[in-house]
C-alpha cells in the first residue's frame, strides 16, 4: 500500500495539470478549487504516504471534480474513476466493520481489496486494446500506429523500412498484450500471476 500510495499521487497530478484552464480559474472558481485540492491532497500522500486519510481525500476530490466533468470522453478518466470508487468503497466497508470492533482500519487490508479491482481493470482494458486493433489499418504496415512507433527505433540501424520488422512491430503488440492479459487473470494460470499473488500474502 505504501509502494501504491506515491504511485497514485503523480498520476492525480499528471491529470490534472493536462487541465490547467480549470487550475487557473477560467472554468470557474469551484473546478479551481477542486484541481488545487487534487494537487494538495496528491503533495501530501507523497510526502506522507502511510496516511490513509490523505488517499480517501484525494480520492473524494477527484470523484467530485470527475462528475463535475461529466460527460467525460476519456477512457483514462472513466477508470480513474472507477478505480477511486473502488477505493473509495472498500476503505468505508473495511471502516465500518474496524469500528465495530473497536479498531483502525487495516491498511493491508484496503490494498488486498482494491489491488484485484486494479487487476481487473487492466485486464480489461488490455482486452479492448486488442480488440480495437483487430482492422485493416492496424495491420498494414504502410499505415499501422505500430509502425510509427517501430520506425524512429530502427531508424539508427537502417532497418525502418524493413517489411519484417514492420509486421513483427505489428504483431508484436497482440502478443505482448496478451501476455499482459494473462498475467493479470490469476495465479492458476499465470507464473507472474502467482508470484504476485504469493508476494501479497506474505
Amino acid at each position: 500500500m505504501t509502494a501504491f500510495t506515491p504511485f497514485w499521487a503523480m498520476a492525480a497530478i499528471f491529470s490534472i495539470a493536462g487541465d490547467i484552464y480549470a487550475m487557473l480559474g477560467y472554468k470557474g472558481p469551484l473546478f479551481a478549487a477542486l484541481s488545487w485540492s487534487v494537487v494538495l491532497f496528491s503533495l501530501l500522500l507523497l510526502l506522507y504516504p502511510r496516511r490513509t486519510e490523505f488517499l480517501i481525500g484525494l480520492v473524494m476530490v477527484s470523484l467530485v471534480l470527475y462528475a463535475l466533468r461529466m460527460p467525460v470522453a476519456s477512457n483514462n478518466k472513466t477508470i480513474t474513476a472507477v478505480m477511486n470508487g473502488a477505493i473509495l468503497l472498500s476503505a468505508a466497508v473495511l471502516y465500518l466493520r474496524a469500528a465495530g470492533r473497536g479498531a483502525a482500519l487495516a491498511r493491508m487490508g484496503l490494498y488486498q481489496q482494491i489491488r484485484i479491482v486494479a487487476r481487473s481493470l487492466l485486464a480489461i482494458m488490455y482486452f479492448y486494446g486488442i480488440f480495437h486493433k483487430i482492422n485493416t489499418d492496424f495491420l498494414d504496415p504502410s499505415v499501422s500506429c505500430a509502425v510509427g512507433l517501430y520506425a524512429p527505433l530502427a531508424r539508427p540501424f537502417g532497418l525502418e523500412d524493413n517489411l519484417f520488422g514492420r509486421y513483427l512491430a505489428i504483431f508484436a503488440t497482440f502478443v505482448i498484450e496478451a501476455i499482459a492479459i494473462v498475467s493479470l487473470t490469476g495465479s492458476a494460470i499465470s507464473p507472474w500471476g502467482s508470484s504476485s499473488h504469493s508476494s501479497s500474502i506474505t
